[in-house]
């Protein structure tokens, strides 16, 4: 893994500002990306990477180093988790640590985060179960559907509920209207959720969110394999066989049933071969 570095040209492909910035911005803190790489950006809620050459079996795609994760093992984001939620075991409020301090850092014109905040999607929480109505969600009742807005709405105010204070204080300081911190936690929450990836940590895992990494969609055939070197310390992401030139690069967030993805990350998969369970109700009769 140690090419030298090579990056997009622009003058032949016209990208986001948002985008350009993340990719020079990944550069200068010493990470790599693959040039044969490109992205479709017609969607901000719906960007993939894909490959504009072919790429062989085993070759590197991306390096995303260290110093640009967010997790709890960074500085600024311990503070704020040990302010915020107190002292605890390593993984104690690992995920919600995340979503605080990315809610406040947003607001930090300063923020060596900031490339990345800015290139992070608004999200369609109409793509999510937390917008089923009442009686949709009646309709879903034998499905695991209503444990999973059930389990949403714990884990929901498990992050809010301790900091909500200071979430109206820090709106009141800065001027902002509270309902629009609520609802960049909200949105943070969705973005942890359904992008952070696993960092082994000393006794637990640690959430954590890897810039460009993120924009990896899963698929039951996926065609790359991410890892966390600890010597390199960073993420690297893998060809885990030849990629043909206009192919979505794709991971595996594990094999699960459509239900499962659709309450965790607001997706299915056509023809998933990972069947749905059925639920038939019998009468004691």
């Amino acid at each position: 893994y140690s090419q030298k570095p090579k990056f997009l040209s622009f003058k032949e492909e016209t990208f986001s500002k948002e985008y350009i910035n993340l990719i020079n911005y990944i550069k200068n803190y010493g990470g790599y990306i693959n040039p044969k790489l490109t992205i479709n950006e017609k969607s901000i809620t719906n960007r993939f990477i894909l490959t504009k050459e072919d790429i062989k079996k085993d070759e590197t795609i991306l390096f995303i180093p260290e110093k640009i994760l967010i997790s709890k093992l960074h500085v600024n984001v311990n503070r704020k988790c040990v302010e915020a939620y107190g002292f605890g075991e390593e993984d104690d409020h690992d995920y919600e640590c995340l979503v605080y301090f990315m809610t406040l850092d947003k607001y930090n014109s300063s923020s060596m985060f900031k490339p990345y905040y800015d290139f992070l999607p608004k999200i369609d929480k109409n793509d999510f179960i937390i917008s089923l109505t009442k009686e949709e969600i009646e309709q879903y009742k034998e499905t695991g559907i209503p444990e999973g807005i059930n389990s949403f709405n714990h884990f929901f105010h498990k992050a809010l509920d301790p900091v909500k204070e200071r979430l109206i204080h820090f709106a009141e300081k800065n001027k902002i209207k509270y309902e629009q911190i609520l609802e960049d936690f909200l949105n943070n929450f969705i973005l942890v959720g359904t992008r952070n990836f696993g960092r082994p940590g000393f006794f637990a895992d640690f959430s954590t969110m890897v810039p460009y990494l993120d924009l990896i969609n899963h698929s039951d055939k996926n065609n790359t394999h991410w890892f966390y070197d600890e010597h390199k310390e960073g993420y690297y992401l893998i060809a885990v066989r030849d990629i043909k030139k206009n192919e979505e690069l794709t991971d595996s967030y594990g094999k699960y049933f459509n239900s499962y993805l659709f309450k965790t990350y607001g997706l299915v998969i056509p023809g998933n071969s990972i069947n749905d369970r059925l639920y038939v109700r019998i009468n004691d009769e």
